[in-house]
């Protein structure tokens, strides 16, 4: 019986657990770029977005160029609605995976994600 203990090989990490090791145990500085790239990716596209549109928009008449800067509390409060769903569901997925809970992480994950698409 003790042979087949230790004849058991040990297991690569693989799926979430791959990615906590990689954060828990990896360099800081590449560990913070790597997981900021997709929010910086996302501002960029944001930003690109919001000068290409006033762009256009000072092109076809001044007062429409206005019209954004009127819509942007409204989109403001979608978004800090956005931000809080997408806290709780960061929040929820990092307890799982912090429990080593990685089907039941991966489950909310998919959950959230669906429910992001949606909304």
């Amino acid at each position: 019986m003790a042979e087949e203990s230790e004849a058991l090989p040990e297991t690569e990490p693989s799926g979430i657990s791959k990615y906590r090791d990689r954060i828990i145990n990896g360099p800081i500085i590449r560990t913070i770029f790597w997981l900021g790239t997709p929010p910086l990716v996302n501002q960029l596209v944001v930003v690109a977005y919001n000068v290409a549109d006033s762009y256009w928009l000072s092109s076809y008449d001044e007062i429409a160029v206005a019209v954004p800067r009127q819509m942007w509390p409204i989109l403001m409060l979608f978004q800090a609605l956005a931000n809080a769903l997408i806290t709780a569901s960061l929040s929820i997925v990092s307890q799982y995976i912090g429990s080593k809970a990685y089907k039941e992480a991966s489950l909310s994950a998919s959950r959230f994600f669906t429910l992001a698409f949606f909304s």
